[in-house]
């Protein structure tokens, strides 16, 4: 039976929740309410949970923290997001951070909830045969055939399902199980077969980035998919994969139909989003290669650092040499990858560019070793110039020592993690400013950065990036959180902790107090033994 957690901070909603479902007889069983993401976590450390429904809006911890904890202290759990009109940038944030549906709180009914807790169960069944690689996969067609009701359900979701079987299949790496392709209804014909990696390059706005996110696979993937047949899914944050069937078609080269496809999903969200995407496509091949495929997509859009960004990239149109050199420095510059993210540099500095045969193997480890770089910097949202850098390894390329080579590796990579510390440096003295200036009413983030020596956009990457917040969420929750303190312990008047505070208007106090705590300052200072209003 699946373990499942409410949380909302209103009582009608959770009683609502409760009632609208016959939980148990479906096969599912509530194991605990919480009013606030702080009370779910207390709750959820002596109680195990499979599936968390959570409103977004609520008080002392909200539900865009509590998806952040949980996705990282349970990975395996099931989470959806209980919604209202007004909360879609929230919602968006949510998917972000780890959610995997949503439920309008004005609209759900006993259908709608069944329907997600069911594709839930599925998606914990499929995970768990995966982990597992073992046991007789008729066990999920028997239910199936049994179960008229969930066969419909899984008809319903079934898109989301195969997506989640071959974003895992991409991201780990594993040898394509067919049996459980056919399970899924995946039908992918034995040859003549394109990956293709896209990667948004440039956005108007980071909310329009999660945005396309969440939309653009469904949109765009159910056109293609529609037309051209394949299954287009995000792979990543940012990162999406089209893998299709190339049907023969005399004196036709497959490149004019990939070029369709990309002019196509280039110009969707260019026309809508602003934005620009980058491409590689591998040449046509076998399913029994359908890794070495996505690798070959990937090496090519990559190649984008060194011969250009928004355009469209063959693996065939590189030469053999450079064809063999990707794929046999693909698993150095993997370990290289992991090495940044731990920020080990002293492992780094002992890689070096030693254990290379020729200056042609030197070359390409060294292009290999800066994709990362560059890979690392942007994902770490690092205030780095990344063409120069790609420039500096070109320079390199045209003539240099071994010795030259390690050295500037070394020294760049130095840089790079000088730069993540100083960012973290900010971090700090960013809550310090606010701390001590958090009282001035007109406050500005340009204030702060101008205080901070560094750009307001930088400034706002880095607060979202720890915090999940702009600028102005964050004042707000320090500002509450601060009046909090001065209702428990002083006999100051509403208007005098307005004030302090940081607000003059003292309606505009109490409306950003009660959205974030949930309560007005009065009802909050009555509720404070001791304290009455």
């Amino acid at each position: 039976m699946m373990k499942v957690m409410l949380v909302d901070d209103c009582q009608l909603i959770l009683r609502g929740l409760e009632s609208i479902l016959d939980w148990e007889a479906n096969g599912f069983c509530i194991v605990g309410e919480a009013l606030n993401g702080k009370q779910a976590l207390n709750k959820m450390e002596n109680e195990q949970v499979d599936i968390l429904l959570t409103d977004i809006q609520m008080p002392i911890m909200d539900g865009i923290e509590l998806i952040r904890i949980v996705r990282k202290k349970y990975p395996d759990v099931q989470i959806a997001v209980l919604s209202a009109y007004d909360d879609f940038k929230l919602v968006r944030t949510a998917f972000w951070l780890g959610a995997q549906d949503y439920l309008l709180k004005q609209e759900y009914d006993a259908d709608t909830l069944l329907t997600l807790l069911e594709k839930f169960r599925m998606e914990c069944r499929i995970r768990a045969e995966q982990e597992a690689r073992s046991g007789d996969t008729e066990e999920l067609r028997e239910l199936l055939k049994k179960n008229e009701k969930l066969q419909d359900i899984v008809s319903e979701n079934i898109g989301e399902l195969r997506n989640a079987f071959l974003r895992n299949m991409i991201r780990k790496k594993e040898n394509p199980d067919f049996s459980r392709m056919k399970q899924l209804g995946i039908e992918i014909p034995e040859n003549n077969l394109v990956f293709m990696q896209f990667v948004g390059e440039t956005a108007c706005s980071g909310d329009d980035v999660e945005l396309i996110s969440l939309i653009l696979e469904r949109e765009v993937g159910r056109t293609l998919e529609k037309t051209m047949g394949g299954y287009f899914f995000c792979a990543n944050y940012n990162e999406y994969i089209y893998l299709f069937p190339m049907e023969y078609v005399e004196n036709m080269d497959y490149k004019d139909n990939v070029r369709k496809v990309y002019d196509f999903v280039n110009n969707y969200p260019d026309e809508r989003y602003h934005m620009i995407l980058s491409a590689g496509a591998s040449v046509p091949g076998s399913r029994n290669n359908l890794l070495l495929l996505a690798e070959q997509a990937r090496q090519a859009c990559q190649t984008r650092f060194i011969k250009g960004k928004g355009r469209l990239l063959f693996f065939e149109e590189f030469s053999q040499d450079e064809q063999d050199g990707f794929l046999n420095t693909a698993q150095s510059a993997v370990d290289f990858g992991r090495l940044l993210k731990k920020r080990d540099l002293n492992a780094i500095l002992r890689i070096g560019m030693g254990e290379c045969k020729t200056k042609r193997e030197q070359d390409l480890l060294i292009t290999r070793y800066v994709w990362e770089i560059v890979r690392f910097a942007e994902e770490e949202n690092l205030p780095i110039n990344c063409d120069k850098i790609i420039l500096e390894m070109q320079f390199l390329l045209t003539g240099s020592s071994l010795k030259e080579r390690d050295c500037w590796m070394g020294n760049t990579v130095k840089h790079i993690f000088s730069m993540a510390d100083t960012q973290s440096k900010y971090l700090i003295q960013f809550k310090k400013c606010i701390e001590k200036h958090y009282e001035e009413s007109d406050l500005r983030a340009e204030d702060v950065a101008e205080y901070l020596g560094i750009s307001v956009g930088w400034m706002g990457k880095i607060i979202y990036q720890e915090t999940g917040k702009h600028f102005s969420d964050y004042l707000n929750h320090y500002r509450i959180g601060r009046s909090k303190e001065l209702l428990e312990n002083t006999n100051l008047k509403i208007y005098e902790i307005s004030e302090r505070t940081g607000y003059n208007n003292v309606e505009h106090f109490t409306r950003v107090f009660k959205k974030i705590v949930g309560m007005g300052p009065r009802e909050y200072a009555n509720s404070q033994s001791g304290y009455t209003m």
